[in-house]
């Protein structure tokens, strides 16, 4: 008995050790006005950028977008049939205001006709893919690219 005790003890041991190796998230929300894991975001000097998803085009096709700089990214579905806005390793890097809806694995939905508005803040330089991950949408030619200088 004494021994299956130390076992566990072991166990918890490691598990603690491993949750601090583990590296959080790179995207964090923005708390009053101020921006977990960057700089502090002015949201009076956000710029706005406008993204159309058209039945399988992204207008534009590339986005360009500067870095620590607090942006409302407004999602527009001008098509006839759902699709969504799938940017997971450019969402890993950037911080989400907390008055942006969740992201379900680096994507937001949109319904035909629907407009989302997210606020955040690119938090590393690069070009970050983009597609429309429903079915078939990027094979269609739904894809582009975020440019985060």
């Amino acid at each position: 008995m004494r021994q299956a005790f130390g076992r566990n003890a072991w166990l918890a041991l490691g598990i603690a050790i491993a949750a601090q190796l583990v590296p959080a998230p790179a995207w964090s929300f923005v708390e009053g006005g101020q921006s977990t894991g960057v700089p502090p975001a002015d949201w009076s000097r956000a710029s706005t950028v406008k993204i159309a998803l058209a039945d399988y085009a992204f207008e534009p096709k590339e986005i360009r977008l500067d870095v620590n700089a607090p942006v409302h990214l407004v999602l527009v579905n001008t098509g006839a049939f759902a699709h969504d806005f799938s940017a997971e390793h450019f969402f890993q890097t950037a911080a989400l205001h907390m008055s942006t809806r969740p992201l379900q694995h680096g994507a937001v939905e949109l319904r035909p006709g629907e407009t989302i508005a997210l606020d955040l803040v690119p938090g590393q330089r690069g070009q970050f893919p983009l597609e429309c991950s429903l079915e078939f949408h990027a094979a269609m030619g739904m894809t582009g690219t975020i440019d985060v200088r």
